[in-house]
């Protein structure tokens, strides 16, 4: 058996090969995160907890005034462009010198000020200086992560990826277990294993491409994403602001529940991250060939949402038993935010879809409107009902504001493609909304059973004995989308 799967694997293009141990590295990582987890609440008070998510907060939002964020959307589109390895080198290390004149500047200004900032962040010095090595390595590490997927060298991806995965729970314990300020011993320990591994991936970018500065790539950087920062920043507020307005408004023992709460989700946020590395790139090459017509963007596309769904309505109804084995009974009232964090997930992955024919045309003018409407939209929504209900409250708000989030994209995404002469819209999007119509539904709703724990174990059946019998399907997905990639 195992030979033959051996002989099956051998057979494979590279193409699937990468995609698939890129899927298999993402499930190991959500699987570290998923056994680390109930180690750190056990290690934390919901209060050191709290100070921890605010930590995390904070860094997601000054990662880009930090870097601009010109690892992510920018570099990809770019690299997808050029034909040249030499191109690519250049284009790697130039976009990284932009990165890293764009953090000294923004460091710079933080010590003319730091008192303010320390103030306003509520933070010591020590770590916000985390949070400039944290944010600028990570970058360092995104540009070559996505070199990597592009030229499928998946072994070095991997290895990489899961030896940053697991060093960084295993040091931040240990340092944990030496001192009752758990939250900043995880900070400092976790950076720690950042600086000493991404800074090695820093040096080999800047070897490879030998060119720190190319005029060319660093107007076509900031041309490209200075229209994107009030985006990526709103995208930031939109899924951070929930957490910094529960700290301010009532407590960092609340913000510490909620933030359990968003842990859990973020093992399908793992999941959506891992797709949208695979489709991204994929996406793109669809776009580039005029392929956008054709019925596999469709089909593809249908399989990963009604995949989403599936996953999203599984951990809505195992939510009890999920609390209780990621925390003590201190956080158990995390269960009640859960759902509707989790449904949010779901409409990240759905807009993701949207926003690459966004990116790909450039219409930032647009994505940015879009983005800044619902950050807007969920500060405001926060502010009024954190007040008259509490943080459950945010779970719900976030929720609703993902729905506006995803309804604007694809009112930008339909322009867009008029714009461009694509008659047929690439995605069903009807489906789309049947699905979510579907899930909120059902998933909300699954909240009046938890109670009653007889009756999700046969939801749970269900869904899986439709796992079993989709099996195939399901496990040709990330195949399918490698082997008609190019």
């Amino acid at each position: 058996m195992i030979k033959r799967l051996l002989g099956k694997y051998k057979t494979l293009s590279i193409h699937v090969k990468a995609g698939i141990w890129f899927f298999i590295c993402s499930m190991i990582q959500k699987g570290i995160g998923f056994i680390s987890t109930p180690i750190f609440t056990r290690l934390m008070t919901t209060e050191q907890y709290g100070i921890y998510t605010g930590y995390q907060t904070w860094r997601d939002i000054l990662a880009i005034i930090i870097t601009f964020s010109l690892s992510s959307s920018v570099y990809m589109k770019k690299m997808i462009e050029l034909d040249t390895e030499d191109e690519k080198n250049r284009l790697t290390c130039s976009l990284q010198g932009l990165t890293t004149f764009i953090a000294l500047v923004v460091f710079l200004i933080y010590l003319l000020f730091r008192p303010l900032w320390n103030s306003l962040l509520k933070l010591p010095t020590i770590a916000v200086l985390a949070i400039f090595a944290s944010t600028f390595l990570t970058a360092a590490y995104d540009f070559w992560a996505a070199r990597a997927r592009i030229n499928y060298k998946y072994r070095a991806l991997v290895t990489v990826t899961l030896l940053a995965s697991m060093m960084k729970p295993i040091v931040a314990i240990i340092a944990m277990t030496q001192t009752t300020e758990t939250a900043f011993a995880r900070i400092y320990a976790v950076t720690g294993v950042e600086v000493v591994i991404f800074s090695v991936l820093f040096f080999m970018n800047v070897k490879s491409g030998k060119s720190w500065y190319n005029k060319k790539y660093w107007k076509y950087g900031i041309t490209f994403v200075l229209p994107l920062i009030p985006h990526f920043l709103s995208q930031r507020i939109l899924s951070s602001s929930d957490r910094i307005m529960i700290e301010r408004m009532i407590g960092e023992s609340e913000t510490g529940i909620y933030g359990l709460a968003n842990s859990i989700g973020a093992i399908l946020q793992t999941v959506v991250t891992s797709c949208d590395g695979v489709l991204a790139p994929w996406v793109y090459s669809q776009i580039k060939q005029n392929k956008s017509n054709n019925e596999e963007i469709q089909r593809i596309s249908l399989y990963v949402v009604i995949m989403m769904a599936v996953l999203s309505l599984g951990v809505i109804i195992i939510a009890p038993e999920l609390t209780q084995f990621f925390a003590p009974a201190e956080y158990y009232d995390a269960l009640w935010t859960l759902p509707p964090l989790v449904l949010s997930v779901f409409f990240m992955m759905i807009y993701l879809f949207f926003i690459y024919y966004e990116y790909y045309f450039e219409e930032t003018k647009m994505i940015m409107f879009a983005t800044m409407g619902s950050a807007a939209l969920n500060v405001g929504l926060n502010f009024i009902f954190i007040r008259l209900f509490g943080y459950i409250a945010a779970g719900y708000t976030t929720l609703f504001c993902y729905i506006a989030y995803t309804v604007f994209h694809y009112l930008v995404y339909r322009r867009t493609c008029k714009k461009q002469g694509i008659t047929e819209m690439p995605y069903n999007a009807r489906l789309f909304f049947l699905i979510s119509v579907i899930l909120l539904a059902v998933g909300l709703g699954a909240m009046a059973i938890y109670n009653y724990p007889l009756i999700r174990y046969l939801f749970i059946m269900l869904i899986a004995t439709g796992a079993i019998i989709k099996r195939r399907q399901i496990g040709s997905i990330l195949k399918q989308i490698k082997a008609k990639e190019g």
